[in-house]
């Protein structure tokens, strides 16, 4: 039962569809196919039938072929400018973007007073980061920084700067190598985390306190780079360089 009445359903259906094709007569689709048969029959008797013709056709194609020819020998810019057009309508015209990281930065920051001493443009300062004179630096910062007592032959203090008057850094630079040192009072408790990729670590000795010692290969400029970290007196210190590891430790336990 449920089987003929699906039967007669389609049945139903497909006749619908049937009666809203306007099929046209079939005289004038025949004389349609003649026409197409006729025009078909011409060109070819053309082709096989009359030599002069052909002996034309041939000799515009060689023509046409002999200018492009030259057109690109004599002009590559402009054949070349054309074809980069062509080609970028078409990468353009399918090219599908592909999913990708995104980084997006947005920021609030104050002009800063005339008188405080510019950034050198290849420093990486932090949004917020408020560059100071030393004297600024000791009588604004929430907390006594330590400064290093020893430092490596040529190296000297660029910059220094402020953050929320609890994050002090130190910006040392000499004519082959870097140095930055970051301090940043946190009295109460807290928990932290750093992250590298492709590195190593070793603990080490500061002053009676252990420490990490992290080394990387910079990709740009092919050094080894040292980030050691380490908290003591309520600070967390971050020192990251170029020097080597014996320079390093030497200048991070003169902290004073």
């Amino acid at each position: 039962m449920k089987e003929s009445y699906l039967e007669d359903l389609i049945k139903d259906t497909l006749l619908e569809e049937a009666q809203r094709i306007d099929v046209p007569p079939s005289d004038t689709v025949w004389a349609k196919i003649d026409a197409a048969r006729k025009k078909k029959k011409l060109f070819h008797s053309l082709l096989h039938k009359n030599g002069a013709f052909r002996f034309q056709l041939a000799a515009a194609s060689l023509i046409i072929f002999i200018l492009g020819t030259l057109l690109y020998f004599t002009h590559p810019s402009a054949v070349n400018a054309r074809s980069n057009r062509i080609l970028k309508t078409v990468v353009d015209l399918f090219r599908s973007p592909a999913p990708a990281d995104i980084i997006i930065t947005m920021d609030n920051t104050s002009t800063p007073p005339p008188d405080a001493p510019p950034p050198p443009p290849d420093w990486p300062l932090a949004t917020g980061e408020k560059v100071v004179a030393p004297e600024q630096a000791r009588a604004e910062a929430s907390f006594s920084f330590k400064e290093p007592s020893y430092l490596t032959r040529g190296l000297k203090l660029d910059i220094i700067t402020l953050m929320d008057k609890n994050m002090v850094n130190q910006y040392y630079r000499s004519d082959k190598n870097r140095l930055i040192i970051s301090q940043r009072h946190m009295p109460g408790d807290f928990a932290s985390s750093h992250m590298f990729s492709n590195a190593r670590a070793k603990k080490v000795n500061i002053n009676g306190v252990e420490g990490t010692l992290v080394s990387q290969r910079n990709p740009y400029s092919g050094k080894d780079e040292l980030t050691i970290i380490w908290f003591a007196d309520s600070i967390s210190f971050r020192v990251e360089t170029d020097l080597n590891e014996r320079e390093t430790l030497k200048i991070v336990r003169s902290l004073k």
